[in-house]
């Protein structure tokens, strides 16, 4: 037999050699293939990075109320532009200041303690009767301490401010970042589904080929058994021909999305690996009724917002009053020509005094305070807005899961009729009862009714992991 003389045999060997041998296979279920996401996708770091950005801001305002340290070492050398017999021709100061301070946040209060020394080093010259005035070094010792108590107002709210307002975006990026790599997570197994989904037609299309083959082969003995016409044998070559056309259409859907996600989610997928995927079940999720909407970030993040705009308005109507300080000074203090004499007390002072401070019209604060309320009202109409959206999103996913139910048990009885019609058109045309025709018929039909079962059984799962990252109830890898 020459192959020249059989053309379609040499397109069929092509087509056969081009199909992928048989190799051990690697079963990849959906968990191995995003256990890797974490700690490789880019975007991941850098959604994590934004939680650690924040965790630095809380840091940043928790500073305000520790302890604030301030040295100031100082020296100074004077020398006078025109002397007399008490004048000292030469003076040197030397010194070293210490102040810390630090505001408490809970109560507004703030402390002072201040240390000073000083050494004077001073040089005299001879008076009018010929006597030396020598040198003078004068030794000095301070300590005061300072304590403001606010009074009539909590300065809490006022000094806090800055931390609360920090500790809420924490938890608002928090509530993003979850968002966030909630929306990943789905992106990344939608992609997953495309890769079951192109796998499943590539097998279901290498079973059409198998039989268009077997089938062509048996009308092929038939001919030349001289039981059927020619057009017989020339219509099952063209419905092979058809076959592998759509057959290499499945497999570049199969290879493209393979390197894709490759590339994406930074697997190694090679061609024996096949995804390992339960379409037959069919999970329900928790209707809208059980999901508690205020926990969705959405809602919950302008919960944090109407909660920092308390924040705001308590420390602008802690700032309307008006402001009453008691003020308690305490202070010892000791000089001498000797250094260690300096530290004895000799001069104790204490003090006390009240302020009392308050703005003529306050016309900025109350134009604040009004703004304030205005965007307290907006954030609590957010997030009921927020709250509405996210139901109506809920109920409009979830009605699906019953029609899609529906439409695949109708799709199954489809399958199950076709294969029925297939085997009863075989039976008759190979009792020369029917024409070829059917029988094709019949068999695309069955292979359209398993394409279409495949279709709604992705559609259903792509819907219900939409449905479960619109109820945050979608599983984060580790926990996140």
């Amino acid at each position: 037999m020459k192959f020249q003389d059989h053309p379609f045999l040499v397109i069929i060997l092509i087509a056969l050699l081009s199909l992928p041998f048989a190799t051990s296979s690697v079963a990849v279920s959906l968990d191995e293939y995003i256990k890797d996401i974490y700690p490789t996708h880019p975007k991941v770091k850098a959604i994590q990075l934004d939680q650690f950005i924040q965790e630095y801001e809380v840091l940043k305002a928790q500073s305000v109320g520790e302890w604030e340290l301030q040295l100031k070492p100082n020296a100074r050398y004077t020398e006078p532009i025109s002397m007399n017999a008490f004048t000292a021709s030469k003076q040197q100061n030397l010194g070293l200041n210490l102040s810390l301070n630090r505001r408490f946040l809970d109560s507004g209060r703030h402390l002072s303690i201040l240390a000073n020394s000083t050494q004077l080093n001073q040089s005299f010259p001879a008076n009018n009767l010929g006597f030396e005035m020598g040198k003078g070094i004068h030794y000095q010792q301070d300590v005061k301490l300072q304590l403001t108590q606010p009074l009539f107002r909590n300065e809490r709210w006022v000094s806090e401010l800055p931390l609360l307002l920090a500790k809420e975006q924490q938890r608002w990026v928090q509530l993003q970042s979850k968002t966030q790599l909630t929306g990943l997570l789905l992106e990344v197994i939608q992609h997953y589904l495309d890769w079951v989904l192109y796998s499943e037609q590539v097998k279901l299309s290498e079973r059409r080929l198998e039989i268009a083959q077997t089938q062509r082969r048996a009308i092929q003995e038939r001919l030349n058994d001289h039981l059927v016409e020619k057009v017989d044998l020339i219509r099952s070559e063209d419905t092979l021909r058809l076959l592998i056309q759509q057959h290499y259409q499945y497999e570049s859907l199969l290879d493209s999305k393979r390197h894709f996600i490759n590339t994406y989610v930074n697997e190694q997928l090679s061609e024996s690996d096949i995804p390992s995927y339960d379409l037959e079940s069919l999970p329900l999720p928790l209707s809208p009724d059980q999901i508690e909407l205020t926990n969705l970030p959405s809602v919950a993040q302008q919960a944090l917002v109407l909660k920092q705009v308390d924040h705001q308005r308590k420390a602008t109507e802690t700032r309307l009053r008006p402001q009453v300080d008691m003020q308690i000074g305490a202070g010892l203090s000791g000089a001498d020509s000797e250094w260690s004499d300096s530290f004895g007390i000799s001069a104790p002072e204490l003090s006390v005094q009240w302020v009392y401070h308050r703005q003529a019209k306050q016309a900025s604060t109350l134009a604040e305070m009004g703004i304030l309320t205005a965007k307290h009202s907006q954030a609590k109409a957010q997030m009921d807005s927020q709250a509405q959206d996210a139901l109506a999103i809920l109920n409009s996913l979830y009605v699906q899961f019953d029609w899609l139910s529906k439409l695949i048990t109708l799709q199954r009885a489809q399958i199950s009729a076709s294969q029925n019609t297939v085997q009863e058109e075989k039976t008759r045309y190979f009792q020369g009862r029917t024409p070829l025709t059917n029988l094709i018929q019949a068999q695309d039909s069955e292979q359209q009714a398993k394409l279409n079962l495949l279709l709604s059984q992705i559609q259903y799962h792509r819907l219900y992991n939409q449905y479960q990252a619109a109820s945050h109830t979608l599983a984060l890898p580790g926990g996140s």
